[in-house]
């Protein structure tokens, strides 16, 4: 369909000093007594063409050929992906080094770390607070015993002190 330069030009959301950039640039027209014509179906084909030609580092892709423009736009699409991939690669090896996030293998270490102190507090509970309730004469004093008892496990098993150990290590590699 023949349209004129206002019509591109609110077609694409564009003035009409922009169509006539692309004018420049080799947007396809025609000029009927004095007016530019433009088929809006070859508009539409170079635009494509220049935002794959863009999108595919400034080499110029062939729109006519079907199978060629198909091939060319998964090549595009492709290399859209992996410069996507390799960003999402630096961006985690990024917070890795900075210790925003931690690997697998470190989990694993931190967990097998809090089960071994759980299970020291555990033991120390089973063998050293039995003694020291049958001492007591009173069920406050067991209670406040008691309460002591956990207490002190809690603490024992904290992990302030992983958090102490992982900034001394981080200290220790920068």
């Amino acid at each position: 369909m023949k349209v004129t330069q206002k019509e591109v030009a609110d077609w694409y959301g564009v003035s009409p000093r922009a169509v006539r950039d692309w004018d420049k640039a080799g947007c396809p027209s025609t000029t009927q007594v004095k007016t530019k014509v433009y088929d809006s179906v070859e508009v539409d084909k170079w635009k494509e063409a220049r935002a794959l030609e863009a999108a595919n580092d400034g080499v110029p892709v062939l729109v006519d050929d079907e199978e060629v423009k198909t091939a060319q736009k998964r090549m595009v699409i492709a290399k859209a992906e992996s410069a996507e991939s390799d960003a999402v690669i630096r961006y985690v090896d990024r917070a890795k080094h900075e210790r925003k996030v931690i690997t697998r293998a470190m989990a694993e270490e931190a967990m097998a770390e809090i089960v071994a102190r759980t299970d020291r507090e555990l033991t120390t509970l089973e063998k050293y607070w039995p003694v020291k309730l049958h001492a007591c004469k009173t069920l406050p004093e067991v209670r406040e015993l008691l309460k002591r008892a956990v207490s002190e496990a809690r603490e024992g098993i904290s992990c302030q002190e992983l958090e102490e150990d992982e900034s001394e290590n981080q200290e220790q590699t920068t």
